[in-house]
């Protein structure tokens, strides 16, 4: 399935190579994840039900999904001024400690109503029950029984598959009626209860953790996040000590990965895609899937130097004009008291193509060792150039970040708040520099109507 290649593979690759035994099911949880992600991409719910253990599964499950679970999940900040705009105080903290969720519920935990229907009607009907009040048509029931054959499970199945929404089987290996009714089946690789319940579990975990933030947008991928939840999860990385490297796309980057496949693979790899321009909000507000919030390189990078002063961070900026990135060292120096920025390059012109450059640069970040490297290059070469090298030199985060040393250094002006808000930071730099820019803006990038149509 093309939505789980390169980054999202990983997790099921992992998945694999800690529980080798799985591999017999590797295609059914991909499908899996496929729909589950077209039900949240619609804006609908998932049902979950088991009987036991299975019952706690469920609420395992629910509790993954219903608040943040390996990355934050802020709320967006139209939302947080909705919930100030009725009540300042109150509404402060419920925006600050609210999270975002992936709506689930567990059929297991209404005691009221299933202790009444079991007493008034047929006990085994009560998952059934509220599959048809709380189900409606796009949403997924995922049926969790270890033998395949829990009659209240099938029965909820029955009420789903009538409803419209799809069914997930979670079992063992076993042939079973669970099996003939899901659209997926995922059967574990066990016939012993226990057995098949702790495989149950790094499944569900791998499906949760690929359902996180990241939903497909236009041909690549989209880590939908506020710039608060994107800065929580870079100090998460380099609190962990954790490689990832960030990248940033806008219409030219998704031109660009249009026609180069290499390109492709090395941003959907990335540990956290952001997005980086109004238009791309725009699309996705089209697409009835609204991304939270404009993410750029110049946004982020400033706002990461200023916890870095706070935490200690060590920075690298790389990229840039000779001198530019000394340049921006002393800026940076000068605004954020205590910032550590342990080393600053500008490599020379198709460096990229000299083995000697290449070893010298990453000997310089290897001996630096950087919390942050800040990488100022230019799409694709700066995502290319990460991917390729990260293995060999010694940074935590490395960012995309494109001119961003050039604002640092205050040889490059931004858009007005006003532009950038309004989605014309694109034309404010293009009055900068005509000449280089007017093929980008105005033949490579308007053929983004035609992707918006192709991927819709």
């Amino acid at each position: 399935m093309d939505k789980l290649d390169t980054k999202l593979y990983k997790h099921i690759d992992l998945l694999i190579e800690r529980y080798p035994s799985l591999m017999v099911v590797k295609n059914d949880i991909i499908n899996a994840y496929g729909v589950l992600e077209e039900c949240y991409k619609n804006g609908n719910k998932l049902l979950i039900a088991g009987n036991g253990g299975s019952s706690a599964d469920a609420e395992h499950i629910v509790g993954e999904l219903m608040k943040g679970f390996k990355m934050s999940r802020h709320l967006n900040k139209e939302y947080q001024k909705k919930l100030m705009s009725v009540n300042k105080e109150l509404g402060e903290v419920l925006a600050n400690n609210l999270q975002g969720t992936l709506p689930a519920i567990a059929l297991d935990g209404h005691h009221a109503l299933t202790t009444a229907y079991m007493n008034d009607c047929e006990p085994l009907l009560c998952f059934a029950q509220q599959v048809n009040g709380f189900g409606n048509k796009g949403d997924v029931f995922l049926g969790i029984s270890t033998s395949g054959n829990s009659k209240n499970v099938i029965y909820a199945s029955v009420v789903a598959k009538a409803k419209g929404m799809k069914v997930i089987g979670l079992t063992g290996e076993k042939n079973s009626k669970l099996k003939e009714i899901s659209d997926i089946c995922i059967n574990v690789p066990s016939q012993e209860t226990y057995m098949i319940q702790e495989l149950h579990l790094p499944v569900y975990h791998c499906l949760c953790v690929i359902l996180m933030n990241r939903q497909t947008f236009l041909n690549t991928y989209i880590d939908n996040l506020t710039m608060d939840e994107a800065i929580d999860n870079i100090c998460k990385y380099i609190d962990e000590n954790k490689k990832a490297y960030v990248v940033a796309i806008n219409v030219d980057v998704v031109m660009k990965i249009e026609n180069d496949e290499y390109l492709k693979k090395v941003v959907n790899n990335a540990n956290m895609i952001l997005a980086d321009g109004k238009p791309l909000i725009w699309i996705s507000k089209y697409y009835k899937k609204p991304i939270k919030e404009k993410i750029s390189g110049s946004d982020l990078v400033p706002k990461l130097c200023e916890i870095a002063s706070k935490k200690d961070y060590r920075v690298f900026i790389l990229g840039g004009m000779d001198g530019v990135a000394n340049q921006a060292k002393e800026k940076l120096e000068e605004k954020y008291n205590g910032i550590n920025i342990v080393g600053t390059y500008a490599p020379r012109i198709n460096f990229e193509k000299d083995e000697k450059e290449l070893e010298k640069i990453n000997k310089l970040i290897k001996k630096a060792s950087p919390d942050l490297l800040i990488v100022c290059l230019g799409c694709p070469k700066q995502e290319k150039w990460i991917y390729e090298n990260i293995d060999k030199y010694d940074a935590k985060v490395s960012i995309c970040a494109g001119a961003t040393v050039d604002f640092l250094a205050g040889n490059v002006k931004r858009a007005p708040k006003w532009m950038s808000n309004h989605g014309l930071e694109w034309f404010y730099r293009f009055l900068q520099e005509p000449k280089r820019l007017f093929k980008r803006y105005f033949i490579d990038d308007v053929k983004i109507i035609k992707l918006i149509k192709k991927y819709k």
